[in-house]
């Protein structure tokens, strides 16, 4: 069984295993709505402040999960997504914030149409997805310390070369939602492909991809 991002990254299965709440401080978990937030930079003590050891950069992220919670017409209970947010890092010529939902799918599996961990557990409101029998996060976030941030939403428009951090992680949350695609710079279709590039369609209406018996196929038509 292979796990994996949408980076096309590896992971075994001890390395998205879930850790017990009893065993972190409560300001490494931020309940928000159907998601739960495990922070850890707070479980590490990073010591850069710019981090999510930032109380206003923890609460602004779980503001964006409960926001995107409350317009899910889902009734996953509360707290059942885990989305584990990485120890911040710095790193230039990177993006200001990545994401993912783990993939978990057989090995020797190819050209399929694979489902995020994420929008399973939204949508059958378990927070049990993997077939291991284990809790796991369903998803990832990490935060480049690269850039400068307003993380406070209410606050004034961002000023200099501060970035408005709640508008990034909205961006990153969506996809980790299922809001990503398989098709490259090149046009081609990687190996799998995720429902959303389902619905993406060229300028004549035609779809970049569709399914032949439950199989994406990529419309080589299309320039």
């Amino acid at each position: 069984m292979r796990i994996a991002d949408r980076f096309g990254n590896d992971y075994t299965l001890s390395e998205i295993l879930a850790l017990s709440d009893s065993l972190l401080p409560d300001s490494a978990i931020a309940p928000a709505g159907m998601f739960t937030l495990y922070f850890e930079d707070v479980m590490n003590a990073n010591p850069n402040n710019n981090s999510f050891m930032n109380p206003t950069a923890r609460a602004t992220l779980a503001r964006v999960y409960a926001d995107i919670s409350a317009m899910l017409n889902y009734t996953a209970p509360a707290g059942r997504v885990r989305i584990y947010i990485r120890e911040s890092v710095t790193a230039t010529n990177a993006a200001a914030m990545a994401g993912s939902s783990y993939y978990v799918f057989p090995e020797a599996l190819t050209n399929s149409l694979l489902y995020g961990e994420v929008w399973k557990a939204i949508v059958t409101g378990n927070g049990n997805t993997m077939p291991f029998g284990e809790e796991t996060y369903h998803g990832f976030m990490q935060l480049n310390l690269a850039y400068l941030y307003q993380f406070d939403p209410d606050a004034a428009f961002p000023t200099g070369n501060e970035y408005d951090f709640y508008t990034i992680a909205l961006h990153q949350a969506m996809q980790i939602l299922g809001l990503n695609t398989a098709i490259d710079m090149n046009d081609t279709l990687h190996s799998y492909a995720t429902r959303y590039d389902l619905q993406l369609k060229d300028a004549n209406n035609t779809q970049l991809v569709t399914l032949n018996n439950g199989l994406p196929v990529f419309n080589n038509a299309i320039s």
